[in-house]
């Protein structure tokens, strides 16, 4: 009995699947119809439609839709002339794009296998059937709305929908009542986020009380008399310890002060996200003092402020936090990260700051800070964006001269970003980051902000390698 070759046992191709971006499944899967199984699944496990994506035949959708696990769509639901569902589907995101366009409900309806659901531009359509089928849908957990009516009639049949709930995601969706919610609980709750409310704070905060195992919770808003509603209101919650199990907080307010912060951070037992990236000085050292007990147990900090964190402060949390994935700063000298102790982050996915140099040292310990960063070789995300340096500070130059080949380690790169650093790259490094950045799929920046002609053909060498560019 011949023995296969290993490029065409299943397993291996799969392997070789998770190194060979989006627009080059489509080619391997015309290798051997071996190779066309095992692909198929990777193309078709996750379709996006409607954003600027080019839509599959009806033929093609109607071969393979027991393969779509998770679809996202913007506008028409009528995908073929024929009625089409999808019969394994966990991930469902619709959105309405704009007024006039069909009713979704039916089609939401259609997919009772559903675990995550997401609407979005639904202001002006009626939901009462929707929601009232997706009560039944019990294995839903992750609901995201978007711009979406609900009405007092719907109240009650939206809050039952809820009670088998664990993460809630609100985004300018407006709550006319409480209905009947004095009378309920959500004890599987364990994530909400509220975006963007315009009233109904008390009706939100009222939900929240009634999430007794709440573990994380996002508050976002730029409207100045709610967001001040929003904080007095939520301080005697806090102070009542309301959510024992609470450890992940983001919060992006223009009312929360500073003491604010200290008291939710001392009530939190725990601590293994924080995400306070507000335009007020609200990180200080009060807030360091109270989030240095939980380093050993923080995964993600955000703490993009022009005031209130310093360059120590950030080499003290890379240096002290073995299991952080994401950290957004936001100025590092980069004589204290030379100087200072090897960072423990290894685990690091995310990673945002401006490193400053002077005109003296730049040349010296540039490439100090790409030996650092080449250390970090599970990163998806890179931003290097200036931050609003000052002009007598130098930001890091991507240029192989200066050390760049250092971060060939960087091999799950998918995004880097450079906005208003002054950056002097060549076709060498546009080489560089095609042969060993594989993964890339985002670049933000002026590639080069001298030379606006070798900019565009550096341009359209990594566009033509799937790269898309933001010249910002």
């Amino acid at each position: 009995m011949v023995s296969p070759h290993p490029l065409e046992l299943p397993e291996v191709i799969l392997c070789v699947a998770k190194f060979v971006p989006d627009y080059g499944r489509p080619i391997c899967a015309r290798v051997s119809k071996v190779w066309y199984q095992a692909f198929s699944l990777t193309i078709w496990r996750h379709l996006k439609l409607g954003y600027g994506k080019t839509r599959p035949s009806s033929t093609a959708l109607f071969k393979h839709h027991h393969l779509i696990k998770a679809f996202e769509l913007n506008g028409d639901p009528k995908l073929t002339d024929e009625p089409l569902s999808f019969p394994n589907l966990e991930f469902l995101r619709l959105s309405a794009g704009k007024k006039g366009e069909p009713n979704f409900s039916d089609w939401v309806i259609a997919h009772p296998s559903l675990t995550r659901l997401s609407l979005d531009q639904f202001m002006d359509s009626s939901l009462s059937a929707l929601w009232e089928n997706l009560v039944g849908f019990r294995h839903l957990r992750d609901l995201t709305l978007s711009r979406v009516s609900i009405v007092n009639a719907d109240l009650d049949t939206f809050w039952q929908l809820c009670t088998h709930l664990e993460r809630l995601n609100l985004r300018e969706v407006r709550i006319p009542g409480e209905g009947n919610l004095s009378s309920m609980e959500f004890p599987s709750m364990k994530e909400v986020q509220v975006w963007n409310i315009n009233s109904g704070v008390a009706v939100n905060l009222e939900f929240l009380r009634r999430c007794p195992h709440l573990a994380a919770f996002t508050w976002i808003s730029w409207n100045r008399l709610v967001d001040e509603q929003f904080v007095a209101e939520f301080n005697p919650l806090i102070d009542a310890r309301t959510w024992p199990d609470l450890h992940e907080f983001c919060v992006r307010s223009q009312s929360i002060t500073q003491e604010d912060l200290s008291k939710i951070l001392s009530c939190m037992k725990r601590i293994t996200a924080l995400d306070i990236r507000t335009i007020k000085k609200v990180f200080g050292p009060e807030s360091m003092d109270q989030i240095q007990p939980h380093f050993a147990n923080l995964g993600a900090l955000y703490i993009e402020s022009r005031r209130g964190i310093t360059s120590m402060m950030s080499q003290e949390i890379l240096t002290c936090c073995p299991l952080l994935e994401k950290f957004w700063g936001y100025q590092m000298d980069a004589t204290d990260i030379v100087e200072g102790r090897p960072w423990v982050c290894l685990r690091l996915q995310e990673f945002a700051a401006c490193f400053c140099f002077t005109p003296s040292n730049i040349t010296q310990l540039q490439p100090l800070v790409f030996e650092q960063l080449s250390k970090l070789t599970k990163l998806r995300r890179l931003f290097l964006d200036s931050n609003g340096a000052s002009g007598f500070q130098e930001t890091i130059d991507l240029r192989l001269e200066n050390g760049l080949g250092k971060l060939s380690s960087l091999r799950s790169l998918s995004s880097i970003s450079f906005i208003d650093t002054e950056q002097k790259m060549q076709e060498q490094e546009i080489d560089w980051m095609v042969e060993n950045w594989t993964s890339l799929e985002e670049v933000y920046g002026l590639l080069n902000t001298r030379e606006s002609d070798d900019q565009k053909a550096m341009k359209r060498r990594l566009q033509r390698n799937g790269v898309r560019v933001f010249l910002e």
